[in-house]
């Protein structure tokens, strides 16, 4: 199931001041405006699963409240869906600086917590009444990739994802044997009904500082 999770931080006032979101009879109808929000818009998109909206004078504390939180028992979410931070992100200014350290936050806090941490980055996300065509690319550069492997095949089960193919691609050192690496994990992935191609590419610089260091050796 899904848990569509929000963060409001009170920037001005903290929220239990005078005129603070839970003190101030004016302002709490944001609380219960935001709460009914939820569930339209999980509803407008065609999503199945719960919406929870966190209120904190602090991004981190608000972050490990709704982490810790959401779910019930055991049925708790595995994995953390965020996108990369803007370009404000980018620049050294206080609000860069702010967007860069609740990034580190978010990262530490699902590693201390076993979650596994998904990042959207570069365009934006599509539409639900998109469709889209052509290839997602997978770039195994270590082990345990298995989320890698699944992620992509749970993406090409929605019908924005649908008509695109899979492509693995694996990084291999000069040494490595290429022929015996691409029969391997052909196997791998046919063995879990992956419908996903197999690409093996070499190292450009390891191959570059192996062809160097041959010419290095004295004959």
């Amino acid at each position: 199931f899904i848990i569509l999770g929000g963060i409001c931080v009170s920037k001005v006032v903290t929220l239990f001041s005078s005129d603070g979101l839970f003190m101030n009879p004016g302002k709490q109808q944001k609380i219960l405006d935001g709460v009914s929000l939820v569930p339209k818009l999980l509803h407008e998109y065609g999503i199945e699963g719960f919406g929870r909206i966190i209120h904190t004078d602090d991004y981190t504390a608000g972050l490990v409240s709704l982490i810790q939180n959401s779910g019930l028992g055991a049925f708790t979410p595995n994995s953390l869906l965020s996108c990369w931070p803007s370009e404000m992100a980018l620049k050294r200014t206080p609000a860069g600086t702010k967007a860069r350290s609740n990034l580190l936050s978010m990262i530490q806090v699902c590693e201390v917590f076993e979650k596994l941490v998904i990042i959207e980055k570069g365009k934006s996300w599509p539409l639900f009444n998109e469709r889209l065509h052509g290839t997602i690319d997978i770039w195994w550069t270590f082990g345990g990739g298995g989320v890698l492997l699944l992620f992509p095949f749970l993406l090409t089960k929605h019908p924005v994802w649908s008509g695109c193919r899979t492509r693995l691609f694996v990084l291999a050192g000069a040494d490595d044997d290429l022929v015996q690496m691409k029969k391997e994990l052909d196997m791998y992935v046919h063995d879990f009904r992956l419908p996903i191609e197999v690409h093996i590419k070499v190292n450009d610089e390891i191959v570059a500082a192996a062809m160097a260091s041959v010419e290095e050796e004295p004959e």
